[in-house]
Protein backbone atom coordinates (compact mmCIF):
# COMPACT_ATOMS: atom_id res chain seq x y z
CA UNK A 1 0.00 0.00 0.00
CA UNK A 2 1.39 3.52 -0.92
CA UNK A 3 0.82 5.83 2.00
CA UNK A 4 1.26 10.05 1.18
CA UNK A 5 3.86 10.92 3.87
CA UNK A 6 4.70 14.77 4.54
CA UNK A 7 8.10 15.06 2.35
CA UNK A 8 9.86 17.67 4.74
CA UNK A 9 10.28 17.13 8.82
CA UNK A 10 9.35 21.14 9.09
CA UNK A 11 6.36 20.80 7.33
CA UNK A 12 5.82 17.59 9.02
CA UNK A 13 6.11 18.82 12.56
CA UNK A 14 3.81 22.03 11.54
CA UNK A 15 1.42 19.93 9.57
CA UNK A 16 1.46 16.83 12.63
CA UNK A 17 0.76 19.72 15.14
CA UNK A 18 -2.27 20.99 13.27
CA UNK A 19 -3.89 17.71 12.41
CA UNK A 20 -3.52 17.35 16.15
CA UNK A 21 -5.51 20.34 16.92
CA UNK A 22 -7.99 19.61 14.30
CA UNK A 23 -8.43 16.08 15.46
CA UNK A 24 -9.08 17.07 18.63
CA UNK A 25 -11.83 19.74 17.83
CA UNK A 26 -12.74 18.09 14.41
CA UNK A 27 -11.93 14.53 14.27
CA UNK A 28 -14.88 12.64 12.73
CA UNK A 29 -14.86 15.69 9.63
CA UNK A 30 -11.32 13.70 8.40
CA UNK A 31 -12.61 10.23 8.51
CA UNK A 32 -16.29 10.66 7.34
CA UNK A 33 -15.59 12.52 4.48
CA UNK A 34 -12.58 9.90 3.37
CA UNK A 35 -14.94 7.02 3.41
CA UNK A 36 -15.98 8.64 0.09
CA UNK A 37 -12.37 10.39 -1.11
CA UNK A 38 -9.73 8.44 0.34
CA UNK A 39 -7.31 6.71 -1.94
CA UNK A 40 -5.09 5.53 0.57
CA UNK A 41 -7.70 2.48 2.12
CA UNK A 42 -6.82 -0.54 3.56
CA UNK A 43 -8.68 -3.58 5.65
CA UNK A 44 -7.10 -4.79 9.31
CA UNK A 45 -8.68 -7.64 10.58
CA UNK A 46 -9.78 -6.84 13.86
CA UNK A 47 -9.55 -9.37 16.83
CA UNK A 48 -13.75 -9.63 16.97
CA UNK A 49 -14.03 -10.31 13.56
CA UNK A 50 -14.72 -13.40 11.61
CA UNK A 51 -16.79 -12.44 8.62
CA UNK A 52 -14.13 -10.09 7.09
CA UNK A 53 -13.76 -10.85 2.97
CA UNK A 54 -10.20 -11.81 3.88
CA UNK A 55 -11.07 -14.92 5.28
CA UNK A 56 -14.37 -15.95 3.37
CA UNK A 57 -15.63 -14.71 0.31
CA UNK A 58 -18.73 -13.19 -0.46
CA UNK A 59 -22.03 -15.28 -1.02
CA UNK A 60 -20.67 -17.75 -0.11
CA UNK A 61 -22.99 -20.59 1.91
CA UNK A 62 -23.30 -19.92 5.54
CA UNK A 63 -24.57 -22.61 7.63
CA UNK A 64 -25.84 -20.51 10.49
CA UNK A 65 -29.36 -20.48 11.72
CA UNK A 66 -30.62 -17.93 12.23
CA UNK A 67 -29.47 -15.59 9.44
CA UNK A 68 -28.09 -12.00 10.81
CA UNK A 69 -30.41 -10.19 8.47
CA UNK A 70 -33.65 -11.42 9.95
CA UNK A 71 -32.23 -11.33 13.50
CA UNK A 72 -31.93 -7.68 12.75
CA UNK A 73 -35.49 -7.84 11.96
CA UNK A 74 -37.12 -9.80 14.81
CA UNK A 75 -35.50 -8.02 17.48
CA UNK A 76 -35.38 -4.83 16.53
CA UNK A 77 -37.86 -4.41 13.62
CA UNK A 78 -40.82 -6.21 15.55
CA UNK A 79 -43.74 -4.54 15.24
CA UNK A 80 -45.59 -5.78 18.34
CA UNK A 81 -44.92 -5.03 22.14
CA UNK A 82 -43.80 -7.94 24.41
CA UNK A 83 -43.23 -8.12 28.31
CA UNK A 84 -39.29 -7.12 28.27
CA UNK A 85 -39.80 -4.64 25.66
CA UNK A 86 -37.17 -6.76 23.34
CA UNK A 87 -33.67 -5.75 25.21
CA UNK A 88 -34.34 -9.25 27.17
CA UNK A 89 -34.90 -11.07 23.51
CA UNK A 90 -32.26 -9.54 22.03
CA UNK A 91 -30.03 -10.34 25.16
CA UNK A 92 -31.14 -13.90 24.55
CA UNK A 93 -29.67 -13.75 21.42
CA UNK A 94 -26.29 -12.85 22.27
CA UNK A 95 -23.15 -15.38 22.97
CA UNK A 96 -21.45 -15.56 26.26
CA UNK A 97 -18.52 -13.98 25.09
CA UNK A 98 -20.38 -11.60 23.04
CA UNK A 99 -19.14 -7.79 22.63
CA UNK A 100 -21.13 -5.02 22.08
CA UNK A 101 -19.50 -1.72 21.23
CA UNK A 102 -20.89 1.77 21.33
CA UNK A 103 -18.36 3.60 19.71
CA UNK A 104 -18.88 7.20 21.57
CA UNK A 105 -18.43 5.56 24.86
CA UNK A 106 -15.19 4.31 26.36
CA UNK A 107 -15.60 1.29 27.72
CA UNK A 108 -17.30 -2.35 25.87
CA UNK A 109 -19.96 -4.09 27.40
CA UNK A 110 -18.65 -8.03 27.47
CA UNK A 111 -21.34 -10.37 28.07
CA UNK A 112 -24.70 -10.70 28.00
CA UNK A 113 -25.36 -9.02 31.65
CA UNK A 114 -23.38 -5.83 31.00
CA UNK A 115 -25.22 -5.53 26.93
CA UNK A 116 -28.59 -6.04 29.15
CA UNK A 117 -27.00 -2.93 30.96
CA UNK A 118 -26.13 -0.85 28.72
CA UNK A 119 -29.32 -1.40 26.11
CA UNK A 120 -31.71 -0.56 29.45
CA UNK A 121 -30.04 2.69 29.54
CA UNK A 122 -29.86 3.34 25.78
CA UNK A 123 -33.54 2.51 25.19
CA UNK A 124 -35.80 3.64 28.21
CA UNK A 125 -38.53 2.47 26.02
CA UNK A 126 -36.83 -1.20 24.80
CA UNK A 127 -37.07 -1.53 20.97
CA UNK A 128 -39.93 0.45 20.60
CA UNK A 129 -37.28 3.16 20.52
CA UNK A 130 -35.69 1.95 17.59
CA UNK A 131 -37.06 1.95 13.78
CA UNK A 132 -35.63 -0.41 11.40
CA UNK A 133 -34.89 2.02 8.10
CA UNK A 134 -32.71 0.05 6.36
CA UNK A 135 -31.14 -3.61 6.81
CA UNK A 136 -27.95 -5.31 4.69
CA UNK A 137 -28.83 -8.61 3.51
CA UNK A 138 -25.98 -10.69 5.45
CA UNK A 139 -25.93 -14.15 6.84
CA UNK A 140 -23.00 -14.59 9.21
CA UNK A 141 -23.10 -10.45 9.44
CA UNK A 142 -25.01 -7.44 8.88
CA UNK A 143 -25.90 -4.17 9.95
CA UNK A 144 -28.76 -1.77 9.66
CA UNK A 145 -29.71 1.78 9.95
CA UNK A 146 -32.27 2.72 12.45
CA UNK A 147 -34.12 6.64 14.10
CA UNK A 148 -35.11 6.66 17.31
CA UNK A 149 -38.55 7.63 18.26
CA UNK A 150 -40.68 7.40 21.09
CA UNK A 151 -42.87 4.97 20.14
CA UNK A 152 -42.52 3.29 17.08
CA UNK A 153 -46.07 1.94 18.33
CA UNK A 154 -48.26 5.61 17.58
CA UNK A 155 -49.65 6.27 14.50
CA UNK A 156 -47.57 9.55 14.27
CA UNK A 157 -44.48 8.61 16.17
CA UNK A 158 -41.42 11.43 17.11
CA UNK A 159 -38.42 11.25 15.33
CA UNK A 160 -34.94 11.79 17.00
CA UNK A 161 -31.37 10.74 16.48
CA UNK A 162 -30.30 8.18 13.90
CA UNK A 163 -27.00 5.65 13.22
CA UNK A 164 -25.70 2.84 11.99
CA UNK A 165 -25.24 -1.16 13.85
CA UNK A 166 -22.92 -3.84 12.55
CA UNK A 167 -23.92 -7.21 14.08
CA UNK A 168 -21.90 -10.04 13.23
CA UNK A 169 -23.14 -14.22 14.49
CA UNK A 170 -20.59 -16.82 15.52
CA UNK A 171 -20.39 -20.03 14.46
CA UNK A 172 -23.87 -20.91 16.42
CA UNK A 173 -26.10 -18.44 14.67
CA UNK A 174 -25.40 -15.93 17.95
CA UNK A 175 -24.59 -12.15 18.11
CA UNK A 176 -21.34 -12.37 19.23
CA UNK A 177 -19.66 -8.39 17.95
CA UNK A 178 -22.02 -5.80 17.61
CA UNK A 179 -20.39 -2.11 16.86
CA UNK A 180 -22.55 1.15 16.57
CA UNK A 181 -22.80 4.78 16.44
CA UNK A 182 -24.98 7.42 16.44
CA UNK A 183 -25.21 10.69 14.21
CA UNK A 184 -22.83 13.48 16.17
CA UNK A 185 -25.56 16.68 17.24
CA UNK A 186 -22.51 18.96 16.40
CA UNK A 187 -22.20 18.95 12.66
CA UNK A 188 -19.44 20.93 11.32
CA UNK A 189 -20.30 21.01 7.79
CA UNK A 190 -17.32 22.10 5.68
CA UNK A 191 -15.50 23.79 8.48
CA UNK A 192 -12.88 20.97 8.37
CA UNK A 193 -12.23 21.32 5.15
CA UNK A 194 -11.47 24.67 5.16
CA UNK A 195 -9.55 24.25 7.20
CA UNK A 196 -7.51 20.92 5.65
CA UNK A 197 -7.44 23.21 2.28
CA UNK A 198 -5.45 25.77 3.85
CA UNK A 199 -2.64 23.42 6.24
CA UNK A 200 -1.99 21.43 3.16
CA UNK A 201 -1.89 24.41 0.58
CA UNK A 202 2.03 23.78 0.21
CA UNK A 203 2.63 20.79 1.12
CA UNK A 204 3.64 18.64 -2.09
CA UNK A 205 1.36 15.70 -2.80
CA UNK A 206 3.12 12.64 -4.05
CA UNK A 207 2.75 11.43 -7.74
CA UNK A 208 0.26 8.93 -8.49
CA UNK A 209 1.28 5.78 -10.14
CA UNK A 210 -2.13 3.70 -10.93
CA UNK A 211 -1.22 0.13 -11.00
CA UNK A 212 -4.91 -1.16 -10.30
CA UNK A 213 -6.47 -4.09 -12.29
CA UNK A 214 -10.39 -2.80 -13.45
CA UNK A 215 -12.72 -4.72 -11.92
CA UNK A 216 -16.76 -4.72 -12.11
CA UNK A 217 -18.26 -6.72 -9.50
CA UNK A 218 -21.89 -6.47 -8.53
CA UNK A 219 -22.26 -7.20 -5.01
CA UNK A 220 -22.96 -4.28 -2.36
CA UNK A 221 -19.88 -5.72 -0.33
CA UNK A 222 -18.16 -7.21 -3.09
CA UNK A 223 -17.91 -3.11 -4.55
CA UNK A 224 -17.21 -2.13 -1.07
CA UNK A 225 -13.95 -4.21 -1.27
CA UNK A 226 -13.18 -3.83 -4.20
CA UNK A 227 -13.15 0.12 -4.09
CA UNK A 228 -11.25 0.54 -1.33
CA UNK A 229 -9.08 -2.50 -0.65
CA UNK A 230 -8.02 -3.32 -3.93
CA UNK A 231 -8.69 0.27 -6.01
CA UNK A 232 -7.67 3.35 -4.06
CA UNK A 233 -4.46 1.63 -2.45
CA UNK A 234 -3.66 1.18 -6.02
CA UNK A 235 -4.06 4.99 -6.64
CA UNK A 236 -7.29 4.58 -8.61
CA UNK A 237 -8.83 8.06 -9.95
CA UNK A 238 -12.13 9.30 -8.44
CA UNK A 239 -13.70 8.35 -11.40
CA UNK A 240 -13.23 4.67 -10.62
CA UNK A 241 -15.21 4.70 -7.69
CA UNK A 242 -18.16 6.94 -9.36
CA UNK A 243 -18.95 4.59 -11.88
CA UNK A 244 -20.05 2.94 -9.73
CA UNK A 245 -22.48 5.69 -8.48
CA UNK A 246 -26.38 5.61 -9.78
CA UNK A 247 -27.14 9.04 -11.40
CA UNK A 248 -29.63 9.28 -8.39
CA UNK A 249 -27.63 8.20 -5.51
CA UNK A 250 -28.41 9.90 -2.20
CA UNK A 251 -25.36 10.04 0.23
CA UNK A 252 -25.46 11.04 3.91
CA UNK A 253 -22.55 12.30 5.54
CA UNK A 254 -23.47 13.07 8.98
CA UNK A 255 -20.94 15.82 9.46
CA UNK A 256 -23.53 18.18 7.31
CA UNK A 257 -27.13 18.88 7.73
CA UNK A 258 -28.55 17.28 4.71
CA UNK A 259 -27.55 14.77 2.14
CA UNK A 260 -25.68 15.39 -1.04
CA UNK A 261 -28.45 14.15 -3.97
CA UNK A 262 -27.13 13.11 -7.79
CA UNK A 263 -24.19 11.43 -8.59
CA UNK A 264 -22.73 15.01 -9.75
CA UNK A 265 -22.54 16.54 -6.40
CA UNK A 266 -21.11 13.43 -4.47
CA UNK A 267 -18.63 13.23 -7.34
CA UNK A 268 -18.00 16.88 -6.40
CA UNK A 269 -17.91 16.48 -3.25
CA UNK A 270 -14.84 14.09 -3.45
CA UNK A 271 -13.05 15.78 -5.24
CA UNK A 272 -13.08 18.78 -2.92
CA UNK A 273 -11.56 16.63 -0.59
CA UNK A 274 -9.02 15.14 -2.97
CA UNK A 275 -6.00 13.79 -1.22
CA UNK A 276 -5.00 15.24 1.99
CA UNK A 277 -1.07 13.56 3.10
CA UNK A 278 -0.59 11.72 5.66
CA UNK A 279 -3.91 10.19 6.30
CA UNK A 280 -5.21 6.52 5.75
CA UNK A 281 -8.73 4.87 5.97
CA UNK A 282 -8.80 1.11 7.23
CA UNK A 283 -12.01 -0.97 7.22
CA UNK A 284 -11.76 -2.98 10.16
CA UNK A 285 -15.18 -4.98 9.85
CA UNK A 286 -17.30 -5.89 6.54
CA UNK A 287 -20.37 -7.19 6.59
CA UNK A 288 -21.79 -9.56 3.92
CA UNK A 289 -24.67 -8.29 1.56
CA UNK A 290 -25.74 -8.66 -2.38
CA UNK A 291 -27.63 -5.39 -2.10
CA UNK A 292 -26.33 -3.42 0.71
CA UNK A 293 -23.48 -3.77 3.79
CA UNK A 294 -22.12 -2.66 6.63
CA UNK A 295 -18.50 -1.51 7.45
CA UNK A 296 -16.89 -0.38 10.18
CA UNK A 297 -13.89 1.90 9.88
CA UNK A 298 -10.69 4.06 11.56
CA UNK A 299 -8.32 6.62 10.26
CA UNK A 300 -4.70 6.90 11.21
CA UNK A 301 -3.33 10.43 11.02
CA UNK A 302 0.44 10.29 10.12
CA UNK A 303 0.33 6.41 11.73
CA UNK A 304 -1.31 7.41 14.23
CA UNK A 305 -4.87 6.15 15.52
CA UNK A 306 -7.78 8.59 14.54
CA UNK A 307 -11.41 8.74 14.75
CA UNK A 308 -13.58 5.95 13.50
CA UNK A 309 -17.09 5.19 12.37
CA UNK A 310 -19.70 2.98 10.50
CA UNK A 311 -20.71 3.26 6.99
CA UNK A 312 -23.81 1.47 5.11
CA UNK A 313 -24.06 0.95 1.09
CA UNK A 314 -27.09 -0.04 -0.94
CA UNK A 315 -27.51 -1.20 -4.28
CA UNK A 316 -29.88 -1.19 -7.33
CA UNK A 317 -29.52 -5.08 -7.16
CA UNK A 318 -27.39 -4.29 -10.60
CA UNK A 319 -23.96 -2.75 -9.26
CA UNK A 320 -24.73 0.71 -8.58
CA UNK A 321 -24.38 2.21 -5.27
CA UNK A 322 -27.77 4.62 -4.69
CA UNK A 323 -27.17 5.38 -0.64
CA UNK A 324 -24.84 5.74 1.51
CA UNK A 325 -24.88 6.69 5.40
CA UNK A 326 -21.75 7.65 6.86
CA UNK A 327 -22.32 7.72 11.20
CA UNK A 328 -18.67 8.66 12.37
CA UNK A 329 -17.51 9.66 15.76
CA UNK A 330 -18.18 13.00 17.50
CA UNK A 331 -15.99 15.54 16.58
CA UNK A 332 -16.48 17.02 20.50
CA UNK A 333 -16.74 15.17 23.07
CA UNK A 334 -20.45 13.84 23.78
CA UNK A 335 -21.32 17.17 25.93
CA UNK A 336 -24.51 18.03 23.21
CA UNK A 337 -25.43 14.36 23.39
CA UNK A 338 -25.41 14.10 27.00
CA UNK A 339 -27.76 17.25 27.43
CA UNK A 340 -30.37 15.93 24.51
CA UNK A 341 -30.33 12.39 26.41
CA UNK A 342 -31.22 14.44 29.47
CA UNK A 343 -33.96 16.76 27.58
CA UNK A 344 -34.87 13.86 25.27
CA UNK A 345 -34.47 10.19 26.91
CA UNK A 346 -35.89 8.48 24.27
CA UNK A 347 -35.57 10.20 20.84
CA UNK A 348 -31.95 12.28 22.15
CA UNK A 349 -32.42 15.11 20.20
CA UNK A 350 -32.84 18.60 20.99
CA UNK A 351 -36.38 18.55 19.05
CA UNK A 352 -38.03 16.00 17.49
CA UNK A 353 -38.09 15.35 13.62
CA UNK A 354 -40.57 15.26 11.04
CA UNK A 355 -40.81 14.84 6.88
CA UNK A 356 -38.17 11.85 7.11
CA UNK A 357 -38.62 8.38 4.71
CA UNK A 358 -35.82 5.79 6.34
CA UNK A 359 -33.92 8.86 7.64
CA UNK A 360 -33.67 10.69 5.34
CA UNK A 361 -35.35 13.93 4.93
CA UNK A 362 -37.33 15.02 2.67
CA UNK A 363 -37.83 18.82 3.14
CA UNK A 364 -34.48 19.57 1.76
CA UNK A 365 -34.68 23.22 3.48
CA UNK A 366 -34.43 22.05 7.34
CA UNK A 367 -33.32 18.89 9.53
Amino acid sequence: MKTAYFSKPAVCFYLGTIWALLLSQHQCQVANAFSISRSSFVRTESPSSSSLLATRSVGSPIPTTPRADDLIQDLWGKKSNDDSNGIDAIVSACSDTVVWEDMRLKNKANGPQEVSKLLKAQLPGGTSNIVVDKVADGAASAGFTWTRVDDKFNDDPKLGLRGTTYIELDSDGKINCVKELAEPLYKPGDMMLKLLQAATKNVERPVKNPTYEQETPTSCSEIVDYIWNRAYPKDAPVEEAVRFYSNDIVYQDFNYPLPIRGVKDVETFSREWGDFPGIDFRIQDLSEGDTSCCFTWRVKVNGKEGPQGVSFYETDGNGKITYIRDTPSPTFRPVFGKLARLLRPKLRTFRSRKDMVDGIPIDETKE
